[in-house]
């Protein structure tokens, strides 16, 4: 048996294994589609995923400094950069801005506009400048008359402002008041029952091996295939710039498996790994994503907000997640939060969820389908050895992550507007609050 780091646990020896695994992915590694964003409408797509007009602030109505400044400086970064420091969550807003700029359904007249884009990056140049002067909580190192300033520059904003769509891919805490509380926003949640109306989206996965097209050619084999994994876990800490613990949670896990997992597998022979990783350690998104590739189970255990990238990851690649269900007394449907007790519900954290009212239900996603609940992290192994037990249930969640998958990825150069992926998503959110939130509110 290995002997174990203190940062980590493998109760077998697999440093083999994953060695092979990370060698294998890394030969078929394609870089960044950051390289493929472009300006250019799309004649060949057609608007199909919505039936809406869209009209994009050209370049000059944001000031400079604050919007093609950030959008080139940030990109470089984002091309050139394949490794997970925390930064990279929040790199989706200049994706989502092409792809707004290049939507077939984009008008260049806004007297016939049903939405009116904002392409200012506020994740981004929030980002760059946590880079040169350290973090601010709320992105306070914007300042107030920064934001106002640009927001009164927009022509159209008069009188539409519910119509307005400002891109913000962060959690909704982490960003500037101002920006937070417009009446419409893109995001990464959760809802708040304050300012205005979210859309919440996935964070952004820039490598092309999750492009939709690269996702859909794989067959119901690829998804049922056997992996050389049971579980795979990799996880920071605590962060004490939080003023709630809520990764505490991975703690617990963390000694729950060192005192109580002696056996060196789960299910059928199969081992598993289980490594926190400090705040040094900067390896390469693609080193975590060949291993959730070889897993069957990839737990997300609660981060700092109640959505984190590591669960759109382990989806990606073919990984059943598993999750804390917690009971929270805010008002919902299911009653249940991912992230804490008393948190915010399932169905305003998540992109697209069912329950959500926002987005049609035919266009709603199930998350039940495909993930694994447990209550207390002393119940993952006996919960899982169960599904191990029922062969048929694994394949039921596999096979329906295979169905939701595309949905939280973002087609970008060559994959643009050609699949009912996140952007597919976006528009169909935008359409239902035009038909049901605009709609009523003109009649009411």
């Amino acid at each position: 048996m290995e002997e174990e780091p203190l940062c980590g646990i493998r109760r077998h020896n697999i440093s083999h294994i994953i060695a092979h695994i990370v060698k294998m992915e890394n030969d078929t590694l394609n870089g960044s589609t950051y390289s493929k964003l472009n300006k250019t409408v799309l004649d060949k797509a057609k608007p199909m995923w919505g039936k809406i007009l869209i009209y994009v602030y050209e370049d000059g109505a944001i000031p400079y400094d604050i919007g093609l400044d950030v959008e080139k400086s940030m990109g470089e970064r984002y091309s050139s950069k394949n490794v997970t420091d925390g930064f990279n969550n929040f790199q989706a807003d200049l994706a989502i801005i092409d792809l707004f700029r290049t939507f077939p359904g984009r008008t260049f007249h806004p007297d016939e506009a049903d939405f009116f884009v904002v392409p200012y990056p506020h994740a981004s140049h929030c980002l760059q400048l946590n880079m040169m002067k350290g973090w601010i909580r709320e992105c306070r190192h914007i300042s107030r008359s920064t934001i106002k300033k640009m927001i009164n520059g927009l022509m159209y904003y008069k009188g539409n402002e519910k119509k307005h769509v400002f891109i913000n891919s962060m959690e909704v805490w982490q960003s500037h008041s101002h920006i937070r509380n417009v009446p419409l926003s893109i995001n990464y949640g959760p809802r708040l029952n304050e300012g205005g109306y979210h859309i919440v989206v996935p964070y952004l996965s820039d490598d092309q091996s999750v492009q939709p097209s690269a996702v859909k050619k794989r067959g119901e084999q690829w998804w049922l295939r056997p992996r050389e994994l049971s579980l795979a876990y990799f996880f920071g800490l605590e962060n004490p710039k939080m003023r709630q613990n809520f990764r505490k949670y991975r703690r617990f896990f963390f000694d729950e498996v060192r005192q109580n997992w002696t056996s060196p597998y789960l299910g059928k022979q199969l081992p598993y790994v289980v490594e926190s990783l400090d705040s040094q350690q900067q390896l390469p998104s693609s080193y975590f994503n060949a291993i959730y590739k070889h897993s069957v189970f990839c737990p997300t255990l609660p981060g700092d907000g109640p959505t984190q990238k590591r669960f759109f990851d382990v989806i990606a690649m073919g990984c059943i997640p598993v999750v804390l269900a917690f009971e929270t007394d805010m008002s919902s449907q299911s009653k249940t939060s991912w992230h804490a007790p008393g948190g915010h519900p399932v169905e305003y954290s998540l992109p697209f969820a069912k329950h959500s009212t926002s987005i049609s239900t035919e266009n709603e996603i199930d998350y039940d389908s495909f993930v694994v609940k447990i209550k207390e992290v002393g119940e993952m192994r006996e919960t899982l050895e169960s599904l191990f037990r029922n062969h048929s249930e694994i394949q039921r969640l596999q096979l329906n992550l295979m169905k939701n998958a595309q949905y939280f990825l973002y087609g970008i150069g060559d994959d643009s507007h050609l699949y009912e992926d996140a952007f597919a998503k976006i528009v169909q959110s935008l359409e239902y609050y035009k038909n049901e939130m605009l709609l009523n509110e003109a009649t009411a």
